[in-house]
């Protein structure tokens, strides 16, 4: 024969909210883009397109981080919008540093279009770059 268990309400209100605030961390991984499966890990340069300043180089061990170029290593949660073979977009949240959209076409491994726009530290962005391997990361 079973039980019922009742619990007070505040406790079962305790229990819904600890189930529903769960750390980031602790959320299912979104699906890995397959347009980054083919991107090349080691140094690349980002060339922002309409500047004259030298490329932002990046050590890219985890082509993922692309996606989120301008919140840099800031915690995200990411919902993948757009997952086919040579192009994928993200749309990401940065909890207390903003969030953003970034859209990526692979031309090859060693190089790639990225567009990403959004908000960062309460001002918006919107910049498109060419990415282009430059070898090993020291």
């Amino acid at each position: 024969m079973m039980r019922s268990v009742r619990f007070p309400a505040r406790l079962s209100a305790s229990i819904v909210l600890a189930a529903v605030s769960l750390p980031a961390s602790s959320q299912p991984a979104p699906p890995p883009l397959a347009a980054l499966k083919s991107i090349e890990h080691g140094l690349w340069e980002l060339q922002e397109k309409g500047s004259k300043a030298a490329p932002q180089r990046l050590c890219v061990r985890d082509p993922m981080m692309l996606m989120q170029v301008r919140h840099g290593a800031s915690v995200c949660s990411r919902f993948v919008v757009e997952n086919a073979q040579t192009r994928g977009t993200v749309y990401y949240t940065c909890p207390g540093a903003g969030h953003g959209q970034t859209s990526i076409r692979v031309e090859s491994p060693r190089l790639f279009q990225l567009d990403s726009q959004g908000i960062i530290d309460k001002s918006p962005f919107n910049a498109s770059y060419e990415g282009r391997f430059a070898g090993v990361c020291r």
